[in-house]
């Protein structure tokens, strides 16, 4: 992990982080403009509601990406199952059809 400076609604904060300076970039752009779009939607709204909103946002975005993949592992885990049960059911017909044993 590395220690970097980010800059947030024009706060300087540092991090530490693994990501590598093309995400870091990336992530400081895209809070910086969920900041902004917040900032449209909520005039009235100070710095610290404006961080909240995004750390919601965040959260419930990162829970969405959570109950996604779970039910992509669940689902992988179902074909592999299915998967297996074809196998045999192929195996058992091939050695009705050669006669082995």
């Amino acid at each position: 992990m590395k220690t970097v400076t980010i800059t947030v609604a024009g706060r300087r904060y540092t991090i530490g982080t693994s990501l590598n300076e093309n995400d870091i970039r990336l992530m400081e752009k895209q809070l910086q403009e969920t900041l902004e779009r917040l900032q449209l939607k909520h005039p009235s709204a100070d710095l610290i509601d404006l961080l909240v909103f995004c750390l919601i946002e965040g959260w419930e975005q990162n829970f969405t990406l959570q109950q996604t993949l779970q039910h992509c592992v669940q689902s992988k885990e179902l074909l592999r199952a299915r998967l297996q049960k074809i196998g045999s059911i192929i195996e058992k017909k091939i050695k009705d059809l050669t006669g082995d044993q």
